[in-house]
């Protein structure tokens, strides 16, 4: 669960418990919403220069002990963002009609890094 305001959250799990989640009563003040995003996760060595070429946050002075959630845009698509792993790793979620652009945008931006 990442909080993403003063009264927003991201539930991310395995489909048994999500499932059960949807089963259980709904509190008062509590609203579900559905979202067909896409999800996909940049991993490996070059993810800190590859951030730094995409997105004006930087990563690389975060807290990772505190889990941060960033919010944010990265090439022109607004992203929730996790980082994980000192960096190599970080996992976004973002509009599943973007998927395509974002895929082939950053697999490009990324061949262009290579040495």
């Amino acid at each position: 669960m990442y909080r993403l305001g003063r009264s927003e959250f991201l539930l991310e799990g395995q489909k048994d418990v999500i499932d059960g989640l949807r089963e259980s009563p709904i509190p008062s003040g509590v609203f579900p919403v559905l979202r067909d995003g896409a999800a996909l996760r940049l991993q490996g060595d070059g993810v800190p220069i590859l951030l730094r070429q995409i997105c004006g946050v930087n990563f690389a002075a975060l807290d990772l002990g505190t889990r941060p959630v960033v919010l944010t845009n990265m090439i022109g698509v607004s992203v929730i963002a996790v980082p994980e792993s000192e960096l190599r790793s970080l996992r976004l979620w973002f509009d599943g009609s973007f998927g395509h652009y974002f895929q082939e945008t950053l697999r490009a931006l990324a061949g262009e890094l290579r040495p």
